[in-house]
């Protein structure tokens, strides 16, 4: 999927998951209370927050094993490209170190990637 539908399906996820909680606490504490509203504001919040940090948490785990195999072949940012097919650029690989993240590519282009240079160091392996 695009950047720019993601974002849109995150923005109803928000908001229908606030209106959700807003009318589940709106039926426990009643109609007009503000205290419902700022209950399911916190619990949404929390939700999300756990929700948003255990994605980012396994999406490191995949880049951590792509830099793995990488590391293992010899690869670098330029040959992750390469190997990749896709659209992103050297700079854009080089910015998904597991040292400090800050480009994540998408989960099919990564999954394709990993399982291609875990072919690739089995038949490194199997040659020496």
């Amino acid at each position: 999927m695009k950047r720019k539908t993601l974002s849109i399906i995150n923005v109803f996820v928000l908001i229908f998951g606030y209106g959700l909680l807003a009318g589940i606490t709106e039926i426990i504490f009643g109609s007009s209370s503000m205290l419902s509203r700022g209950i399911a504001l916190v619990i949404w919040v929390i939700i999300y927050w756990f929700i948003t940090n255990i994605t980012t948490r396994l999406r490191n785990k995949r880049l951590n094993r792509l830099w793995e195999l990488a590391d293992k072949l010899g690869y670098g940012p330029e040959d992750l490209k390469i190997k990749s097919g896709a659209s992103y650029g050297t700079i854009d690989w080089a910015l998904t170190q597991p040292d400090n993240p800050q480009f994540y590519p998408s989960n099919s282009v990564l999954d394709r990637l990993i399982k291609r240079l875990e072919a690739d160091t089995k038949l490194a392996s199997t040659s020496d």
